[in-house]
């Protein structure tokens, strides 16, 4: 695979991931509120819910952003880093695969740069 496809290839991942998990995170968001309204009552565990997928959604958009996808990036293993501990706590184990996976795809499009067309002599 030649540098251009290999770029290519990360920035298909980097949008795929991006779309993928603001369109996950707002289902998420839709259905808090939305059992919020019928409750009429937040509790905490609700609450962290709530602030985690908010501020997922934020986080992939900052991650498709040219200007700030490594904040965004930082910012969304940090979320998947308290989501990893909150489905711990709750003894939730079946979650931990996917999100190790959405680490990973993060990280590859973090420590994979766009090559740089400079002339060699």
């Amino acid at each position: 695979m030649n540098r251009a496809n290999h770029d290519t290839a990360v920035q298909a991942l980097r949008w795929f991931l991006g779309l993928f998990l603001i369109w996950k995170s707002f289902l998420l968001f839709r259905e808090i509120v939305s059992n919020l309204r019928i409750a009429g009552h937040i509790g905490p565990h609700t609450a962290i819910l709530l602030a985690l997928s908010g501020l997922e959604i934020v986080a992939a958009a900052m991650f498709l952003a040219p200007m700030v996808k490594t904040a965004g990036g930082y910012l969304l293993l940090g979320v998947f880093a308290l989501a990893a501990i909150f489905h711990i706590l709750h003894g939730e184990l079946n979650n931990l695969p996917s999100l190790a996976i959405y680490a990973l795809a993060v990280l590859v499009c973090l420590t994979n740069r766009p090559s740089t067309n400079t002339a060699q002599p």
